[in-house]
């Protein structure tokens, strides 16, 4: 399995030069090798002019994945010797990458390379059943670290869909050529599974998959390749809704399709209101005209919406305060994960459930009650794991088997 390349941000403020003059910086060498969770040295050589410049601050950054001995990250100051050089020692992480070093003094910078191999742990990309239990036999070693997941068990990379389950632990390419995919679950078509709707090649193409099978269902050559897909096999085009290879609503100005209990939910704003509709009850009727909410207001899905600090469920005004809010399905209620003045609070069919005092108020919310702070993740108040890189929550499952899921991506450790 691959490893991504770090991105390197540059450290702020660097201070100057000291009164000895540095003129160039380098590194004795462009590229230095190191073994996974090894220590290593570089050395920096400092010239003003063509004399070694002695005596002078040099400051060092270092990427998201070096260490100093110490186990500290952050940018350090030296003092160059005799010679005009700084002698460097680092720790390599555990993962297999290369990483840039930056040295610095005043407006001059030189960067060096170091190349870490023989790692021994792996990336992971993990199904994690609700609650607290990872399942950790459910690895998808197949499918790049790099790449974006979906939800569902579903996956982008580099224009190619991935899937992967219990009983597909290596994950597998499901369609390449894809330019735009959303992934949910659903259990109308005569599955009760995952699927992925996905732009393959300009024509729209719908797949599902479930413990005993898996299969491309269908396509939606009706469709317009310039339309977004929404999630329950709805299609946003202009101002046509489409669900499937159907267009059922017309003067669409926004829309959000949602799963919410045997059907597939979508909430729409017709004309400056919110209505939502399902496939089973028909697109002649609204089953809800939520005229409370504001034409403004953002959609998060599951008859949720958000406006100004305000959070509405349906037709009625939740809380107030808020900043950040996600909505989904769990088992058998809508919900709504939201930071509250500062405090994340759990909000089911409009009412308030649960609050989750130790997920930070910076945490991002991935849905299904699952969290992530700087590599922290959490289920509700729970750690799940550390180390972890990139997640997103789910409503998944098969054959009434449903839970609260997670995919998540986990560095390895030294």
């Amino acid at each position: 399995m691959g490893w991504s390349i770090p991105v390197i941000a540059a450290s702020a403020a660097m201070p100057l030069a000291s009164a000895s003059g540095i003129t160039t910086l380098s590194f004795a060498a462009a590229v230095y090798a190191a073994s996974a969770c090894g220590t290593m040295t570089a050395t920096i050589q400092a010239m003003n002019g063509a004399s070694p410049s002695a005596n002078a601050a040099v400051t060092v950054s270092l990427p998201d994945g070096l260490m100093w001995p110490d186990g500290t990250t952050g940018p350090k100051s030296f003092t160059t010797n005799s010679a005009g050089q700084v002698s460097l020692a680092l720790k390599a992480p555990a993962n297999n990458g290369t990483y840039a070093i930056i040295a610095a003094a005043g407006a001059t910078t030189a960067t060096a390379s170091v190349t870490v191999t023989g790692s021994t742990t792996t990336t992971y990309v993990w199904q994690n059943y609700n609650n607290t239990t990872s399942d950790r036999s459910t690895t998808y070693a197949n499918i790049p670290a790099s790449a974006t997941p979906l939800g569902n068990n579903f996956f982008l990379a580099d224009g190619a869909v991935w899937w992967g389950n219990s009983t597909n632990k290596g994950g597998k390419i499901v369609a390449s050529g894809v330019t735009q995919a959303v992934a949910f679950h659903s259990d109308s078509n005569g599955h009760d599974a995952d699927w992925v709707t996905m732009l393959v090649n300009g024509t729209w193409t719908s797949f599902y998959g479930t413990t005993g099978s898996n299969g491309t269902y269908a396509t939606y050559p009706a469709v317009p390749a310039t339309a977004t897909a929404l999630q329950n096999f709805y299609f946003l085009d202009g101002t046509t809704l489409y669900y499937g290879n159907t267009p059922v609503l017309s003067n669409v100005t926004d829309a959000f399709g949602s799963y919410g209990g045997n059907a597939d939910y979508v909430d729409v704003l017709i004309n400056g209101v919110w209505y939502t509709y399902n496939n089973q009850n028909g697109f002649t009727n609204p089953l809800y005209t939520n005229s409370v909410v504001p034409a403004g207001a953002t959609p998060l899905g599951n008859q949720y919406f958000l406006d100004a600090g305000n959070l509405c469920f349906r037709n009625a005004l939740v809380t107030t305060g808020v900043t950040q809010a996600v909505a989904f399905r769990s088992p058998n209620n809508n919900y709504a994960d939201a930071l509250v003045n500062g405090v994340w609070k759990s909000y089911r069919d409009g009412s308030l459930s649960e609050t989750y005092a130790t997920v930070p108020a910076g945490a991002t919310p991935l849905k299904n009650h699952y969290f992530l702070s700087n590599g922290t993740l959490s289920y509700k108040n729970t750690v799940v794991a550390s180390g972890v890189t990139s997640a997103q929550g789910y409503y998944g499952g098969d054959q009434g088997s449903h839970a609260d899921f997670v995919n998540f991506n986990q560095t390895g450790t030294c």
